[in-house]
């Protein structure tokens, strides 16, 4: 929860309003109106996708809108980051895009178990 924590504030800090949905996704939304591009990753891994698996994802994403917002020539354009809660399927395969996406099947959540 610390790195979730310290992400949240990363997000804020880059000018982004954050907010932890109920499976614990985490999304940073531009201030900026109109249409928004979606950069991110997970924050979960596997034993063979390597420590950076999805977190890097995540960090490169909020690069990109902080280095956007701080450019004159792009500072208009809304930047949103994802970084999505258990996508490699400890519980339920892709849980944090289904559920952001409102694909997310009520019975599969109550049938999911930790692997």
């Amino acid at each position: 929860m610390r790195s979730r924590e310290w992400l949240r504030l990363k997000f804020e800090d880059a000018g982004l309003e954050v907010t932890l949905d109920g499976v614990g996704n985490l999304v940073g939304r531009s201030k900026q109106r109109g249409p928004a591009v979606l950069l991110g990753s997970h924050s979960d891994t596997q034993p063979m996708g390597g420590w950076l698996d999805g977190a890097l994802g995540v960090i490169y994403a909020l690069e990109c809108a902080r280095a956007m917002a701080e450019d004159p020539a792009t500072s208009h354009l809304a930047i949103d980051i994802a970084s999505w809660a258990d996508e490699e399927g400890t519980y339920l395969g892709m849980l944090g895009s289904r559920s952001f996406a409102g694909v997310l099947d009520e019975e599969a959540v109550l049938a999911a178990v930790g692997n």
